[in-house]
């Protein structure tokens, strides 16, 4: 009879082989998968299956944004009229019909729509700017200009880039703080309309801040919008010179004083 110990112990060295070659193997493999990784088309392999992986992922999160945000968007009443309007459009622009009245792609005109989109998409943002000044410039000056004598100082450019000045003044010589007024002078579009509708001429912000001498001047100033000190200094809103006419003050005696216009000649 053979001995259970024997057997035993011969099972063991067996089993305890196995696991040494299974760990052997497990190494043998890392190391063939570290030096695929390590070389140039294991790089490539894992970068294209990054790549690959990316972009399954933002086609995911297209779809979700098209099927959520997008299509509700552009299926809605008002919201959506202008991306139907805008679809409408391409598809009367790229697709053309041939000699047998089909509908074929037409790769030209798709380009040059999107040349179009592109350029009108850059543009958008400037042009609604500008219409919906020159519409508040517009209902400003045609209800609220008007011509008033102001004592104002020196003017001075408070934004370079956009060519804007600023001159401060009063009602009187004597001032205070309830009488006292900030102007801006700027150029624009209703500006420049109004002045070569009365002068014949464009808008130049710098030359008409040209004309407030570095000195106290009684001044005839074409201005419009409001004083108020809520529209001024809670929301940025200061009354906007067009035209003005300054006489500097004299000094005489200590005393500032208008010069005086010569008296009419006797008949």
């Amino acid at each position: 009879m053979s001995d259970p110990k024997k057997k035993d112990t011969s099972f063991e060295d067996l089993l305890r082989d196995a696991k040494a070659a299974i760990g052997e193997v497990d190494n043998e493999r890392k190391a063939l998968k570290d030096a695929h990784n390590a070389s140039a088309i294991g790089q490539i392999s894992k970068q294209v299956t990054a790549i690959h992986k990316t972009f399954n992922q933002v086609s995911q999160a297209g779809m979700w944004v098209y099927n959520n945000i997008i299509d509700p968007v552009v299926s809605s009443g008002v919201i959506g009229w202008p991306f139907r309007t805008y679809g409408k459009l391409w598809n009367w622009a790229v697709y053309k019909e041939d000699a047998e009245g089909e509908r074929v792609f037409s790769k030209r005109n798709a380009g040059l729509m999107l040349c179009a989109t592109l350029a009108a998409g850059l543009n958008v943002g400037p042009i609604m700017t500008n219409t919906a000044e020159l519409a508040w410039d517009t209902a400003w000056m045609a209800t609220t200009t008007r011509t008033e004598t102001w004592y104002l100082g020196q003017s001075q450019e408070i934004y370079p880039d956009s060519n804007i000045f600023s001159t401060r003044g009063c009602e009187s010589i004597t001032c205070s703080d309830q009488d006292s007024i900030y102007f801006r002078i700027k150029p624009s579009i209703a500006h420049n309309i109004r002045s070569l509708v009365q002068d014949g001429s464009f808008f130049y912000s710098d030359f008409v801040a040209a004309a407030i001498p570095n000195d106290t001047n009684s001044c005839e100033v074409t201005y419009y919008g409001t004083r108020a000190k809520t529209f001024v200094r809670g929301f940025d809103i200061y009354p906007q010179i067009l035209n003005v006419e300054c006489s500097p003050l004299s000094v005489n005696g200590g005393a500032l004083q208008a010069p005086q216009q010569p008296a009419p000649a006797m008949p």
